[in-house]
């Protein structure tokens, strides 16, 4: 009996990480303009993925965020948010979100038969 293996997530958290942004981002952007720190390039090298906050005094966004050719890539308006333009200095957060929380748990496959169960 052969068990049938599920692809392995690439996300990765980045708990803690902050930083404000470059320069004004609009809505239709898909770069995120914050410097890639030596641990963001790290722990996003080869196809990893993670989901950021992007905040200022009005309005949130959240996006999922992956390294490309040296430049930072988003995919606008995750978690039922929308896209929407922020300007310098808006707070960057790679606190957990939902969308995070989702692709850990929805990832696994804990339905799984174990050979050794004889299921």
């Amino acid at each position: 009996m052969t068990i049938p293996v599920k692809e392995a997530s690439k996300f990765v958290t980045v708990t803690g990480f902050s930083t404000t942004l470059n320069t004004t981002l609009t809505r239709y952007d898909k770069q995120l303009p914050i410097e890639i720190t030596p641990m963001l390039r790290n722990k996003l090298k080869g196809g990893a993925f993670t989901f950021m906050t992007i905040s200022n005094h009005v309005d949130s966004e959240v996006v999922k965020v992956f390294l490309f050719d040296n430049k930072l890539l988003i995919e606008r308006g995750q978690d039922d948010t929308e896209a929407t333009a922020f300007p310098k200095g808006s707070c960057i957060n790679a606190n957990p979100t939902w969308a995070g929380i989702k692709e850990l748990i929805c990832t696994l496959d804990c339905c799984a038969k174990s050979e050794s169960s004889g299921e």
